[in-house]
């Protein structure tokens, strides 16, 4: 008798034969549905819970922040909602309104052009530039002192002049001693008068030599006329031509260059030394008191140079405070009349505070000088008077 099995379970047969016979082998996909699918189904007491394979786990997003709702998120300076506005002071931005932004905060701020510059229309306290402010608007201020009151050094009401100062060229007695742009007056730029014409170069350094007035600070002497060297040694000698009735010594002449807040001349390099002979042998200034002899060499016949010790010399040496220290200026600053020896000179026969006599040459050299002992030494009618502040 023949037996009839049912055709699925020959198939079951079959499979199981084939694991056996491959037992390494994974069980036989008996799905046959080819969809695939991305989810899973796991079982729990509850039920079932589907899971998205694709979602990250365990990572927060943070919403982003929107300005103009009203809240203060991340990200956000200020949010006043609808209020929120590039004039008021939280912008459209939601960044708080501040000077410098270049956004005007409407009954706040006057004005914001966002720079650091002080003399525009917008001062950087984000004021509107005014007459007042102590800042000089550019182009259109000529002044601002905060005051503006027209006091000496100041600003004038209303911004556009300057007040009273010096250089404007009008004097004014409590405060200045000159004011005058022509600076052969000796008007130093601080509107006091140059004591001396060292001070002249020194303010204006293209002065040219010529004559210049000075004011030594004498008490009984006004300011006077001397001669300003503004060449030799760099220029801003002082010198001036003196004339006497009588032949004066040494301490004669002293005693009245001292007068003028000035002392007898002394030479104090080659350059100067030459400067001051053609200074003297030239008709360039009116001497001071007797001025019948403007040029002559004779205004070098004494000078301010007098022996430390009377008795005392450099027999056979150059006259220059280097080579003959037994000599020395008036002053005790260097001198110099020659790098050339004179025979016997300077002698012995001197006194203190004697000067010696002096001759020269048509070049401006020394021709001879002789130590005088008798009646105070050398005497001259004419001399020059100096100032030793160069």
């Amino acid at each position: 008798m023949r037996i009839h099995r049912p055709l699925s379970l020959i198939a079951l047969t079959l499979s199981l034969g084939a694991a056996c016979l491959n037992p390494g082998a994974p069980p036989a996909d008996t799905d046959t549905d080819t969809d695939t699918e991305t989810t899973t189904t796991t079982s729990t007491t509850s039920g079932s819970t589907t899971v998205d394979p694709t979602e990250t786990t365990g990572t927060t997003t943070t919403p982003m922040a929107e300005c103009g709702n009203g809240m203060v998120e991340a990200g956000e300076e200020c949010d006043n909602g609808e209020d929120n506005a590039d004039d008021a002071g939280c912008t459209a931005s939601c960044k708080t309104n501040i000077c410098g932004d270049s956004k005007v905060w409407a009954g706040v701020e006057e004005c914001d052009d966002g720079n650091q510059v002080e003399t525009d229309a917008c001062l950087n306290s984000c004021a509107s530039a005014s007459c007042g402010d102590g800042q000089v608007y550019a182009g259109v201020e000529a002044c601002d002192d905060a005051v503006n009151d027209g006091a000496y050094d100041g600003c004038n009401p209303g911004c556009e002049e300057l007040g009273p100062r010096c250089g404007d060229g009008v004097l004014q007695e409590d405060k200045e001693s000159c004011d005058d742009l022509d600076i052969t007056t000796g008007c130093l730029k601080s509107c006091v008068v140059a004591r001396n014409c060292a001070e002249i170069k020194a303010d204006y350094a293209d002065a040219a030599s010529g004559l210049y007035t000075i004011d030594p600070a004498s008490e009984n002497i006004p300011a006077f006329t001397v001669f300003c060297e503004m060449e030799a040694d760099g220029g801003g000698y002082t010198l001036a031509k003196v004339g006497r009735p009588s032949g004066q010594t040494g301490v004669q002449a002293e005693a009245v260059c001292a007068a003028y807040g000035m002392h007898l001349f002394v030479p104090r390099t080659p350059a100067h030394l030459l400067a001051s002979y053609q200074f003297a042998t030239t008709a360039n200034m009116t001497p001071l008191e007797v001025q019948d002899m403007p040029v002559s060499s004779e205004y070098l016949a004494i000078m301010g140079i007098y022996p430390v010790e009377p008795k005392m010399t450099c027999l056979n040496k150059p006259l220059n405070s280097e080579d003959c220290p037994e000599w020395r200026a008036t002053d005790d600053g260097p001198f110099w009349v020659t790098d050339q020896v004179i025979e016997d000179e300077p002698g012995t026969n001197n006194c203190a505070n004697c000067s010696m006599l002096y001759e020269w040459n048509g070049d401006g050299t020394v021709q001879a000088y002789q130590a005088i002992g008798l009646q105070g030494g050398g005497k001259s009618p004419l001399f020059l008077c100096s100032i030793g502040d160069k």
